[in-house]
């Protein structure tokens, strides 16, 4: 289990969606599992931070919760992307929010 978030937690930092749904084929449960640790930077928080909106809005369609859980110091995905200047991830070019 722990080597599958190893490579969850990759696939987020290098925005590949391929590995994702990989991850997901070997075991369809491994986002609510996520989902279930509290306080933890989930690969929303990761690819949000990183600026991977594509990455970030298919977590999103996938699990929308993840959206709302805070990591170990208490941001969000939202608050990482904003803190780290990627806020294209929040808004697309038209000004309408795609994050949320």
């Amino acid at each position: 289990m722990e080597e599958r978030h190893e490579r969850m937690r990759g696939a987020a930092q290098a925005g590949n969606i391929d590995e994702l749904y990989a991850l997901i084929r070997e075991d369809a449960y491994i986002l609510d599992g996520i989902d279930q640790i509290p306080f933890f930077d989930t690969p929303l928080h990761r690819a949000a931070a990183a600026g991977h909106t594509d990455f970030a809005m298919e977590i999103m369609n996938l699990k929308p919760s993840l959206a709302l859980k805070l990591n170990s110091d208490g941001f969000s995905p939202i608050h990482l992307t904003l803190q780290n200047g990627q806020k294209e991830t929040v808004l697309d070019s038209g000004g309408v929010r795609k994050f949320f």
